[in-house]
């Protein structure tokens, strides 16, 4: 890292405050604030959360803004949240899912003025200007695939918001383990989970999608009309991922799982790049705009 540049970054652009629950690995989009501020903060920007419940291994100060603070600083709040709660008058709204989808209020909750990022395209609102910044959520020190292959037995089926019976899938499907709200596990049981199973099923997007590619573990999406999956498919290039519970969607997943991690390594490789315009950008518009 060039050191010179990254002491310059601590004075030449303005704080950011990342409005943020408390950590969980439960929650893939409180992870998401979590790692944005840590990035930041790697880069050299000046990045804070408001909470103090914190990761240890994540560089995550806590700080809010307050009347003393810079006229300047930005705040970065998640869609969940409704309004400016801190006033600040550059403001920076991170879709981490569709607005609306997880709570009562969509566009209407946010202001006119707003700098809009979206972790992925299916949260792009219509007819607004957004920019695409995905972070990497995934932990590789824990998701891994074996250092030697082993016979893989039984599924994963992952059911948190999207209600999965697994007496539905076919009967060579359902000798499995249920993941969801209420049978909750640790990730390094989960990445021991995926390493040992056949297939991971889902009727929803998740990061644990991911998790399981990571550990080697083929994906079988449960399609339906309210999972707009095509994206994730695409992502991948439709490696390591198999549309529909059939033993034929399983042979592709894992013929081609190896292959699915490639689009990911190319999303860490530019993550430095993408975060270092993003804030630029994100002054730039401010600054257009007399904020």
């Amino acid at each position: 890292m060039d050191l010179a540049l990254f002491y310059a970054r601590q004075w030449k652009y303005p704080r950011i405050y990342i409005q943020t629950p408390g950590y969980t690995y439960m929650h893939s989009g409180v992870r998401c604030l979590h790692l944005l501020c840590h990035h930041l903060n790697r880069l050299g920007y000046r990045a804070f959360v408001t909470t103090r419940e914190a990761h240890p291994d994540l560089l995550t100060p806590f700080g809010e803004p307050t009347a003393m603070s810079s006229g300047q600083d930005i705040v970065v709040y998640p869609e969940i949240y409704k309004g400016n709660h801190y006033e600040a008058r550059r403001v920076v709204r991170y879709l981490l899912n569709k607005p609306g989808y997880l709570v009562d209020f969509g566009m209407e909750g946010y202001g006119a003025d707003e700098y809009l990022v979206h972790f992925a395209e299916p949260f792009k609102p219509d007819g607004y200007e957004s920019r695409l910044l995905t972070l990497p959520l995934v932990d590789r020190t824990v998701f891994r695939p074996r250092k030697k292959p082993k016979k893989r037995k039984g599924t994963v089926v992952y059911s948190v918001r999207y209600k999965l019976d697994p007496a539905v899938l076919p009967e060579w499907a359902q000798d499995c383990v249920v993941v969801s709200r209420a049978n909750m596990r640790r990730p390094d049981e989960l990445a021991r989970l995926y390493r040992r199973s056949r297939a991971f099923i889902t009727g929803e997007r998740t990061a644990a999608s991911a998790e399981a590619l990571h550990c080697g573990c083929p994906v079988l999406i449960v399609p339906h009309d309210g999972f707009e999956y095509q994206p994730i498919v695409g992502f991948y290039k439709g490696n390591g991922i198999g549309v529909g519970v059939t033993k034929r969607q399983l042979r592709h997943a894992r013929r081609t799982v190896d292959k699915a991690l490639e689009p990911y390594g190319a999303l860490i490789q530019n993550l430095d790049g993408n975060l270092n315009s993003f804030v630029k950008d994100a002054c730039r518009y401010f600054s257009d705009r007399g904020l």
